[in-house]
């Protein structure tokens, strides 16, 4: 576990839905300031996606983008689970940026 670096207002909706849910977590959250130093890959993944659709959105060629998704994960392996997720989740980089640039990418530039 690491410390945490950021925190939430103690009046925003986590400060008080993650109290409501479960009050230990709460106080290891925010009182004790320890986050988990694992991601989930659904969070990694789509952080990765969205840096690669910016620089897609802001004039980068297609493999500009891509490769800035392949950098991302390259970027957060340690923070996957295990090397499975991480192959996973590269694996599917492609086909998925494939299949969403010719379906709505390519209308955009």
């Amino acid at each position: 576990m690491a410390a945490s670096e950021q925190r939430e207002s103690a009046t925003g909706h986590h400060f008080v839905n993650t109290f409501q849910g479960c009050p230990r977590k709460w106080h290891i959250k925010y009182n004790l300031g320890i986050l988990p130093t694992k991601l989930g890959k659904a969070l990694i993944y789509g952080k990765a996606w969205h840096e690669g659709m910016d620089k897609f959105y802001n004039g980068a060629s297609y493999e500009e983008a891509l490769g800035t998704i392949y950098a991302e994960l390259e970027a957060a392996k340690l923070q996957f689970h295990n090397l499975e997720e991480y192959n996973e989740a590269v694996l599917k980089a492609e086909p998925m940026f494939k299949a969403w640039h010719e379906s709505i990418g390519s209308k955009l530039h």
